[in-house]
């Protein structure tokens, strides 16, 4: 019996069958309504009319164009975007086959095929009515009052000057009437038939059509009598008085609705029973009725009717409604378009007896009995058609379980067997704590129950023995348990709220605690999927799978969540409905997923589960779902799943889930752009060869669940697989190579796929793209190179036979010289010997030149240091004894020689542009005095030499500013030069400084009065190696503007340029006023062996003699360099040379040096070779090494770095700059030994610097500031590379750093840059230089970091 009320009810709820179907049809309320208007894309609310083509798009015509709409996006077609249309107004739409036409209100016929509008390939534009006949593919239409039938485009029949005014299809072909008269064409006869009135008076004014299936037709004439026609016979229709409308009601002859006096009608045995309607006008329309796949379709002026039954009323009025293929319902209303979709939940509410909307639970027994409650106030049994509320011994039902023999229970105030008639009590017991609310009641299959309270868990083995308190095996108390579930191998599991898993086996109970980022500690559902596996639905970190080894250990887990593709992460319950699929109820509403994609996840087969989420927009009351109670949601007896929510029950079907939506979704392509331009919408099209950057938009024919419409995109010939699934109706392709691509696309809802799209084209290529430029640059490449070596080949054996040529000479002359002369026969032989010598010599010398030239280019910077730093000590040395001419000549020699290096330096800048690295050395400068010294220093006496004057507007007032000011050099003196290279002599060029502390800047600007800059030209002057037309013969290399350009950029400035034809040109560079604090920035401690430091300490007067000097070993195979670095150094130094790696090593080990100064490239054996093997000798791993080097390049640093050295110098470099790094590093070691009590081979005396007397502890942490604040600006500092500086291992420095400062090395770097930057930014340095000055590559990686150390963003400073 309880199965058939529950029969009852569901059929009342989906409506087969019931009385309510019987009485009322198919009531809307079997629909979710949804509508569409202008804010959603409609270009207006009221369509003339609507249809649907082939391919399930919904058309729609409009005043303001066509619209077609695919349930998510309206496109509009209209004359901004179609050319051919006259007008945006349009009347008539009707879809045949592949083609749909249309006919604008201007009587314009348009033909839309492939994404293409035209005007029907007909010998006529315009027509005065259309018509369509889908099953027979026809197209009638009136044109000039002829009648026409077209098909396939082509006009098959005419009958002229016909003049009908109706039409209407019927199954034999289509009926037309006149003015006063009726035609019907028949198909099969290809021809068209006069029907004959006989008693209809000819001068019938016009005539109503309603077709009540495809083979009856009535019709009305002007004295209000109506008439039958079918199957070519027309009989008169008895009626009373009034309009008739036709009714399916019954069998044919039909009995027939009326419209009388505005109201409907029905005839019932020659009465007419009032229906109750008032029709506000029934004017002839196409659409007014119609046969559909949900039966017979009619609409008056506000109301529409299914099968004679009313389904919808509105408030506006109605100008169209059809029924798709789908089964939707669209209606146009003067409101917008309205869409009728199925309902796949349905609710059960006030209506089925339940008076708090709030359900927690529902509970079906094995014999079909139905119990459902909210949390505490209310519990329902199901009697017959209605929930009616229950309680035991005035207790509220709260849950209810049933035993292993069948017997139910119910939790109220006590644990209850009740009988479902009446719920009277067999048996009742008592219960801990039983004045507070049940989470569950559950027994398992081993006759335990089981008693969970939101804070307590009880068990029983034996009701009648008592409960007791279940504790874990720790003692820990078990509280807020959720679910109860019997496991496969005999366990019960049990989900909590906040203390995760456990699991009772043979008397104990074990906690499973799982990590928050994983399954997390909140556990609602537990579904044992294997003996060994469960499937978890969570509080908040979605679906969770764990793996249990054979003894019941955890070893895996594995989380989906919503990143994952889940509708939400909160599960409430977790249901299989037998269908391969798993439903969820959440907060947010309910979702499914198919299984298989979850297990596909877990066995690491797919990334993605997609899911399809049930909302209000598919008949849930409210999308908030309930959970927290032992049966918070079931599948019923008959296949449907009930879950509880925050209003009433939610019911689904699942065997109503239509075909559809498990079998994917159409999609199309709807438009191709390339940089904003529309590309023609052709498949297997060619695209110019600039076309390499696309955007494809595209979408999917999703009528009822379009937000969850997803899809995937896959470019053959550049994606290797699909792309991950999103919402995006669009995908844009950069930088695409030529060839041929083809453009894959497939859109889904709920995890399947539908058609796969394909756009195939193919991109041109540009001529070097080409295979034979490729190849003929090939060819052309070895041709060069075969050129090369048979070049040097005659070379070599031209000079050969050169040389024999000599020989030979010389052999015969000695023989002529032997035959007279006997007794010089010796002396001859030793001339002979001498010149087979001197031809080995010569090739040798040949070789060594051939070597030579191919390092010259290199070692351009040795041959810079032997002319620069020996005139520049002469003329420090000699300076007083030079007269003005000599000086000018040696100042003019090192300053040609300073703008080699120079240009050197411009080359290397370049290359660190290119890489995106420009290092910055921000110091506190006081930029005004130090200007005026630069330029006086540079360009004091320049007009003597070019006959171009320097003139400076610079005031006297000082800034203090931090910047880097070698840069700003670096810039002026580009600027400087070109303004002297490009002004006639006699004239002027002026400096101007000047600053702006409001707007925080500073102009530095350059203005000469040369020829100046063609206005079209100045776009292009900072390009890199742009050469103006006008200067293409004067010298340069079209780098210096470009360089200025940058590095004014890298200074957070700009360089910016004003020019006139004829009167000159000023360039300006821009510049952060970046003002220091009063009192400066101070410079950051500097350890004294740091590479390439530029700040070393002056050297003290200190003359050592005899036997007292350090000892250097300098390792230089380059002669002049050598004697150049023996001249200086051997004053205070024992200098002994080698001139290579291999020598050095002898050396070493023959007389251990205190420092040694070695060059890279050098025969034999390189330096970076001899350091290798120099630091695998345990008494040479102190000893420092100095690299001299031709090689400025950043590897080059850091392999030097790696393979050993202390310091790194550059050619050309300072005397100076190479005595103050011996001396720093020879002090340094000293100190170190002196406090490490580690015995040095330094001599006493040598030359010392004064540091204060610390302890050990600040001593390492003076010395270890020093190391890494001079690499402050390096991202990456290596803890080994430091620990060697410090003359000790990694785990030493470690613990020295861990008893000094309390801290790791990284923790203690951190702190050192932190601090650093707040002075910096307490200076007003921007942020930006800031982050690269302390080694920061992110300005959002540095923001966070100083964030977490000082509490404040950079920007609050």
């Amino acid at each position: 019996m309880k199965k058939i009320y529950l029969f009852v009810i569901l059929h009342i709820i989906f409506f087969h069958g019931s009385l309510m179907a019987q009485t009322q049809g198919m009531y809307v309320k079997n629909f979710q309504k949804r509508v569409w208007s202008t804010v959603h894309g409609l270009p207006v609310n009221h369509a003339n009319e609507l249809d649907e083509d082939d391919e399930g798009f919904i058309w729609i015509c409009t005043v303001e164009g066509l619209v077609r709409f695919d349930g998510m996006i309206f496109k509009v077609f209209s004359k901004e975007n179609v050319s051919i249309f006259k007008s945006n107004s349009f009347q008539k739409v009707e879809p045949l086959g592949k083609d749909v036409w249309f006919l604008s209100s201007d009587q314009y016929l348009y033909r839309y095929h492939g994404g293409v509008f035209t005007q029907g390939d007909l010998p006529f534009k315009r027509v005065d009515q259309i018509w369509g006949d889908r099953a027979n593919n026809l197209l009638y239409l009136i044109e000039n009052g002829n009648f026409h039938i077209v098909k396939n485009r082509k006009i098959i029949f005419t009958e002229k000057n016909l003049n009908p005014l109706l039409g209407r299809i019927t199954k034999e072909g289509i009926l037309l009437n006149t003015e006063r008269k009726l035609y019907h064409y028949f198909n099969n006869k290809n021809k068209i038939e006069e029907i004959n009135f006989e008693i209809i008076k000819p001068n019938v004014i016009y005539s109503y059509l309603y077709s009540q299936e495809e083979s009856v037709t009535y019709v009305m004439d002007n004295t209000w009598r109506m008439w039958m026609y079918s199957k070519g016979e027309v009989s008169r229709v008895s009626i009373l008085d009034g309009v008739v409308f036709p009714s399916s009601e019954g069998q044919y002859p039909f009995s027939l609705t009326f419209i009388k006096s505005g109201m409907f009608y029905k005839k019932e045995k020659d009465k007419l029973i009032r229906r109750g309607e008032e029709v506000k006008s029934h004017s002839p329309k196409r659409a007014k009725y119609s046969l559909t796949s949900l039966g017979r379709l009619e609409f008056t002026e506000q109301s529409i009717l299914l099968n004679g039954q009313l389904f919808d009323e509105f408030n506006t009025t109605i100008s169209d409604a059809i029924v798709d293929k789908r089964g939707m319902i669209w209606v146009s209303t003067a409101k917008g378009l309205v869409q009728y979709y199925k309902k796949y939940v349905h609710m059960i509410g006030h209506a089925e007896g339940i008076i708090n909307d709030a359900i927690y639970w529902i509970h079906e027994t094995e014999k079909g009995e139905i119990y459902a409650g909210d949390l505490t106030s209310i519990g329902y049994q199901f009697d017959r058609e209605k929930f009616i509320p229950k309680t035991i011994d005035g207790h509220v039902l709260t849950v209810v379980t049933e035993d292993n023999k069948g017997n139910v229970w119910a939790g109220s105030g006590k644990i209850c067997q009740i009988h479902p008639a009446n719920l009277q009590n067999r048996l009742c017991v008592d219960v801990p704590n039983n004045m507070e609310a049940l989470n569950s009641v559950f027994s398992d299959k081993l006759g335990n129950f089981w008693v969970a309270y939101p804070n307590i868990l009880y068990r029983s083995n034996n009701l009648s023995k008592g409960w007791e308190k279940v504790s874990d095996v720790s003692g820990k108390t078990i509280w807020g348990v959720y679910r109860i579930q019997d496991g496969r191998n005999g366990e019960v599991w049990f989900g909590t709220k906040s203390q995760g898993l456990f699991r009772y086996s043979k008397g104990k109970i074990i906690q499973f605690i799982l990590p928050e980022e994983a399954c997390g500690s909140g556990i609602r559902e537990i579904i044992p999927d294997t003996a060994t596996s469960l499937l978890l639905g969570t509080e908040s970190n979605g679906i969770c799978h764990i793996k249990l080894d054979i003894n019941g250990k955890l070893v895996k887990q594995v989380r989906i969540g919503k990143e994952e593709g889940l509708f939400q992460n909160g599960i409430h319950r977790i249901i299989d409905d037998g269908h391969g699929r798993y439903w969820m109820n959440t907060n947010y509403g309910i979702f499914w997923v198919f299984k298989k994609d979850v297990y596909d996840y877990i066995a690491g087969r797919t990334s993605w589960v997609p899911s399809l989420a049930l909302t209000e927009a598919h008949g849930l009351n409210n999308r908030e779902g309930n959970g927290g109670k032992q049966d918070a949601g079931q599948k019923m007896k008959d296949g449907t799943i009930w879950f509880p929510t925050m209003k009433g029950i939610a019911v689904i079907d699942p065997n109503k889930i239509p075909d559809r939506m498990l079998s994917g979704v159409k999609n199309y392509l709807s438009e191709v752009e390339h940089v904003g331009e529309t590309l023609p919408l052709q498949n297997n099209i060619t695209y110019p060869q600039y076309v390499r950057d696309i955007v494809f938009k595209y979408g999917a024919l999703s009528f009822e669940f379009p937000e969850n419409t997803l899809f995937r995109v896959k470019l053959v010939g550049y994606d290797e697989n699909w792309r991950p699934a999103t919402s995006l109706r669009m995908v844009n392709y950069t930088n695409l190579d030529y060839g041929y691509y083809t453009l894959q696309i497939q859109a889904g809802i709920g995890g399947k796929w539908g058609n796969t799209t394909s756009y195939s084209f193919y991109i041109t290529s540009y001529w070097y793209e080409t295979l034979w430029f490729k190849l003929l640059l090939f060819l052309l490449t070895i041709g060069i190179i075969y050129a090369g070596i048979k070049s040097r080949v005659n070379f070599l054996t031209n000079r050969a036979k050169y040389l024999e040529k000599i020989v030979h000479e010389r052999t015969i002359a000695i023989q002529h010289q032997q035959e007279t002369l006997q007794e010089q026969h010796l002396q001859l032989q030793e001339q002979t010997q001498k010149i087979v010598e001197q031809t080995n010599k010569l090739k040798s010398l040949d070789e060594v030149k051939s070597r030579l030239f191919v390092n010259l280019a290199h070692e351009i910077r040795t041959p810079l240091t032997i002319m620069i730093e020996p005139i520049r000590l002469l003329q420090k040395k000699y300076s007083a004894r030079l007269t003005d001419s000599d000086k000018w000549m040696v100042d003019i020699a090192l300053e040609n020689g300073k703008r080699i290096l120079d240009l050197v330096n411009q080359l290397l800048q370049i290359a660190r542009l290119e890489a995106g690295v420009i290092p910055l050395s921000l110091k506190t400068v006081s930029i005004v005095s130090v200007l005026k010294e630069w330029l006086e220093i540079n360009y004091g006496k320049i007009d003597t030499i070019t006959g171009v004057e320097i003139r400076t507007e610079i005031p006297n007032e000082e800034f203090q500013v931090i910047t880097d000011i070698e840069k700003v050099y670096t810039i002026l003196s580009n600027l400087i030069s070109n303004a002297i290279k490009y002004s006639p002599k006699g004239s002027c060029t002026i400096i101007r400084f000047h600053s702006e502390p409001k707007e925080k800047k500073i102009y530095l600007s350059v203005s000469d009065q040369g020829t100046g800059i063609d206005p079209k030209l100045l776009d292009q002057i900072f390009t890199w190696y742009y050469r103006s037309p006008e200067h293409a013969d004067s010298t340069g290399t079209g780098i210096g503007l470009s360089l200025s350009k940058e590095l004014a950029k890298s200074l957070d400035g700009d360089l910016t340029v004003q020019s006139e034809l004829g009167v000159g040109s000023t360039f300006t560079l821009i510049l952060p006023y970046v003002q220091a604090l009063p009192d400066s920035l101070p410079e950051p401690k500097r350890a004294k062996n740091v590479l390439l430091t530029q700040e070393l300490e002056k050297p003290r007067d200190y003359k050592p003699t005899g036997k007292t000097k350090p000892k250097i070993l300098l390792v230089e195979d380059n002669v002049e360099i050598a004697q150049l670095l023996i001249r200086y150094l051997s004053e205070n130094y024992q200098v002994s040379i080698a001139i290579n790696g291999k020598e050095a090593l002898v050396k070493a080990k023959e007389s251990l040096p205190d420092l040694v100064i070695t060059d890279i490239m050098m025969p034999e054996m390189d330096g970076w070779t001899f350091m290798r093997q120099f630091r695998k000798i345990k008494d040479f791993r102190a000893i420092p090494v100095i690299v001299i080097t031709a090689k400025a390049d950043a590897q080059a640093f850091h392999d030097s770095l790696d393979f050993g050295a202390d310091a790194y110098i550059t050619k050309p470099f300072s005397l100076e700059t190479v005595g103050l790094q011996v001396q720093n590093l020879l002090q340094l070691k000293r100190e170190i030994a002196q406090k490490t009590h580690i015995k040095m081979l330094i001599p006493e005396n040598t030359p010392k610097m004064t540091l204060p007397v610390k302890d050990d502890r600040e001593t390492f942490l003076y010395t270890f500031d020093g190391f890494v604040v001079a690499h402050l600006d390096e991202a990456n500092l290596d803890i080994n590379i430091l620990a060697h500086k410090m003359g000790m291992s990694r785990s030493l420095l470690f613990r020295k750093l861990k008893e000094a400062a309390n801290a790791s090395p990284k923790q203690y770097i951190n702190r050192l840059r932190m601090e650093h930057a707040m002075k910096l930014l307490k200076a007003n340095v921007p942020v930006t230089q800031v982050t690269f000055a302390v080694g920061y590559q992110s300005l959002a990686g540095f923001s966070k970091a100083f964030k977490s150390h000082f509490g404040i963003s950079p920007s609050e400073v």
